[in-house]
C-alpha cells in the first residue's frame, strides 16, 4: 500500500513553513497524534515530570487557541505574563 504524504515541513531563511493535504479529519487525526507523541516524549525527559508534562501541553493548546482567536501579540503578552507567574 502505497502511503501518501499528507505534511510537508520546510525550514528556510523566513521561518517554517508547513503544507498540509488531506480532509479535515485527516488534519485533526495528525494533530491529536503529534500532541500525543509531544506528551509521550516528555514524560520520557528525566527532568520533567508527567504533572509537568501535563501542564507544558496544556499551555501549547492554549496558547495556540489564543492565538488563532486573539492574534499572536496577544498569545505573546499572555506567554509573557504566564512566564512572570511561574517565577
Amino acid at each position: 500500500m502505497e502511503q501518501k504524504k499528507m505534511l510537508l515541513v520546510e525550514l528556510d531563511e523566513k521561518g517554517i513553513h508547513t503544507e498540509v493535504k488531506g480532509s479535515p479529519v485527516d488534519i485533526m487525526c495528525m494533530a491529536t497524534e503529534a500532541l500525543k507523541i509531544s506528551k509521550e516524549a516528555l514524560e520520557k525527559h528525566p527532568n520533567i515530570c508527567p504533572k509537568m508534562s501535563v501542564k507544558l501541553m496544556d499551555n501549547v493548546v492554549d496558547t495556540y487557541q489564543t492565538e488563532a482567536h486573539y492574534g499572536k501579540e496577544v498569545a505573546a503578552f499572555k506567554a509573557f505574563l504566564n512566564y512572570l507567574n511561574l517565577r
